[in-house]
């Protein structure tokens, strides 16, 4: 009796055991990093400023005199351009600047 006892248990050792042949997780092939992109000036642009001023200054000398440097203006522009890096760290260009201002009297 006790033969067929350890036979049975062996038995259900045996099949209890998970089978890892034909069911292995397939792994992954390792991802392959791209190759950074190089950053380059090379290029054309176009672009646009604007800006205001407002300022309120006044001084007085030692007579008690006061005299006022207030100003109020407007500054408006655009630029166009190109550049051409020829090599690490080095960039040769041209560029074209237009500019307007306007000063407002108060």
């Amino acid at each position: 009796m006790r033969q067929i006892f350890f036979a049975a248990a062996i038995v259900a050792l045996v099949a209890a055991t998970p089978s890892f042949g034909a069911d292995l997780p397939v792994k992954a092939p390792p991802a392959i990093a791209a190759a950074p992109v190089l950053f380059s000036w090379t290029g054309c642009y176009v672009g646009g400023h604007v800006g205001s001023v407002v300022s309120e200054d006044r001084t007085t000398n030692v007579l008690g005199n006061s005299i006022g440097f207030s100003s109020t203006g407007f500054v408006g522009g655009g630029q166009i351009g190109c550049d051409y890096q020829f090599a690490a760290g080095w960039v040769a260009g041209v560029e074209g600047r237009g500019r307007d201002r306007v000063q407002l009297e108060g």
